[in-house]
């Protein structure tokens, strides 16, 4: 990506960007509600898989995306206790893509940091954030996400649990993100509610299923086609 100076500031060149919240697949650490299905290895490397397929669809599409003139910018935000390095070597890094850590905070702070960092650090057009735990996003999802925010305020993309697995943005009204009951059946309500109250207009995009309960992993099997005897016996090492 370009950086150029604008009034004795340097600023990147304006793009859209696509954001990945995911974690360092520590045992332990990553996807602990699937560690009684799966033992701490396995859950691991369950969250391990689940971000690099999901790394996958967001590169082909930025990809495709910059092919027919709309530049698009990976940012990868990571948490876990771990190093640059590490993350790096994990999952790579192309042109158009840049490693940062998470910030500090709950889920509604990260998310209105990333954003506001997108927007007013690094020139963003359109801004997207994706989590790490949705195997039915697609190309198709992305694109129309970016195009909804060419008439909307704010795109949104629900999980059947009640939360959201995709939030999109054409300007930081991140004060929807203040006193949200996180991770439970009434995020995504609430959300709403936070937006009506502002004014914001919503779009939604079809529901998705992510995988955070035992009773989600059928969804990944269907995708990767491994059942949980393939992880009982694997390491992230």
């Amino acid at each position: 990506f370009r950086v150029f100076e604008e009034e004795g500031i340097l600023r990147m060149e304006p793009m859209d960007h696509i954001i990945l919240f995911t974690k360092y697949p520590i045992p332990g650490y990553a996807k602990t509600r699937m560690i009684g299905l799966l033992g701490q290895e396995g859950a691991a490397m369950l969250s391990k898989e689940l971000s690099e397929h999901i790394l996958r669809v967001l590169r082909t599409s930025s990809k495709a995306r910059s092919a027919r003139g709309e530049k698009t910018l990976i940012r990868l935000l990571y948490a876990g206790n771990c190093s640059l390095d590490s993350v790096t070597e994990w999952l790579g890094t192309l042109d158009d893509e840049v490693v940062e850590p998470q910030s500090d905070g709950d889920l509604g702070k990260r998310l209105s940091t990333s954003f506001i960092e997108s927007f007013e650090r690094m020139n963003a057009k359109k801004v997207l954030v994706v989590g790490s735990d949705i195997p039915g996003i697609s190309e198709d999802i992305i694109q129309e996400a970016f195009q909804s925010l060419d008439e909307v305020d704010v795109v949104v993309g629900p999980s059947f649990d009640g939360g959201y697995y995709l939030m999109g943005m054409r300007q930081p009204t991140v004060h929807v993100f203040q006193n949200i009951p996180w991770s439970c059946d009434r995020t995504l309500e609430v959300t709403k509610q936070r937006m009506l109250e502002a004014g914001l207009s919503c779009k939604e995009l079809g529901p998705l299923a992510d995988v955070d309960e035992p009773a989600d992993f059928e969804e990944w099997r269907k995708v990767s086609g491994r059942n949980k005897d393939y992880y009982l016996c694997r390491s992230v090492a």
